[in-house]
């Protein structure tokens, strides 16, 4: 069993924390029939506002569901604890007879992604700086021991981007080096021979695997799925970053280089996040990612 650790930072040390599984959040018996009994009628009146998300009322919603995990809501608590980062409030979060509900904060709002086309480059720019602070202060919640890719309960994450078949969710991973070795389904220098492993492909795989050996990562908190449709603005202030189900421990690369899998709508935001989250930083990064994604 973990033991719980908050410790808020000081100019010299980044912030810590070790979690507790993930259980439920402020689970009264009343809390509980509140949530039920309303999702149930929100459900009824077609009040959806997004997959598994219903608004109960101006300022609350549900989201609820047999693929809903409690890491996400554990997750938002712990961002709004010890960070200035935008995140709903969770009122109370549960699981029940298969289904989680996670009753929240309703940020009102517009998405980024509906938002940007009409606003001037001066906004923009504003915007990205708010965005920059944001990425910034998440970066400095780290992992008292460093390398673990995990859950926030150090268990499985939920990313169905990098599963196959059903699955929603991928095992933790002891070292950078696990995790890494998983990406590229096991492959290692040096590399074997076979009828499939053509020249150029062979090339760029060997590219891949040593600049994922070439330094050491840190893990900090990543939101995981940074798209410009889980960003709420409202008067030109982002008000609001939602959607914390594939949150994780990863390496600090990674929520620069994770918004280049998404949809095709949201492709716009690709040029946007690297001038966000220092591209020139990590350019070798990202060079191996578009290998990793082209070669598997």
């Amino acid at each position: 069993m973990r033991e719980e650790l908050l410790e808020k930072s000081s100019p010299s040390s980044p912030i810590k924390y070790v979690l507790l599984e993930a259980k439920p959040i402020r689970s009264t018996r009343l809390r509980r029939a509140f949530t039920i009994c309303a999702t149930r009628l929100a459900t009824r009146c077609g009040q959806s506002i997004g997959w598994s998300v219903f608004r109960l009322s101006r300022s609350i919603c549900v989201k609820c569901g047999p693929l809903i995990d409690l890491n996400e809501a554990v997750s938002m608590q712990v961002v709004r604890e010890l960070t200035t980062v935008p995140v709903p409030k969770v009122y109370c979060a549960f699981s029940r007879r298969g289904i989680t509900y996670i009753l929240m904060e309703y940020i009102r709002g517009e998405t980024l992604w509906s938002y940007w086309e009409g606003i001037g480059e001066e906004t923009k720019e504003n915007l990205r700086n708010q965005l920059k602070a944001i990425m910034a202060e998440l970066c400095e919640v780290r992992q008292p021991v460093s390398g673990r890719i995990e859950a926030p309960n150090g268990g499985k994450i939920y990313d169905d981007r990098y599963t196959e078949g059903a699955e929603r969710s991928f095992r933790p991973f002891a070292t950078v080096q696990d995790f890494h070795l998983w990406l590229r389904r096991g492959i290692s220098l040096p590399l074997k021979e076979s009828p499939e492993n053509a020249f150029e492909r062979s090339a760029d795989i060997e590219e891949m695997i040593r600049l994922q050996n070439r330094r050491d990562y840190s893990t900090v908190v990543t939101h995981g799925d940074l798209s410009s449709s889980i960003i709420i603005v409202k008067n030109d202030r982002i008000v609001g970053i939602i959607d914390w189900d594939s949150a994780a421990w990863y390496l600090d690369y990674w929520e620069l280089t994770s918004p280049w899998n998404v949809n095709h709508t949201d492709e716009f935001w690709r040029p946007e996040i690297e001038k966000i989250l220092d591209f020139e930083r990590f350019r070798d990064e990202h060079r191996m990612e578009q290998i990793r994604r082209k070669c598997f």
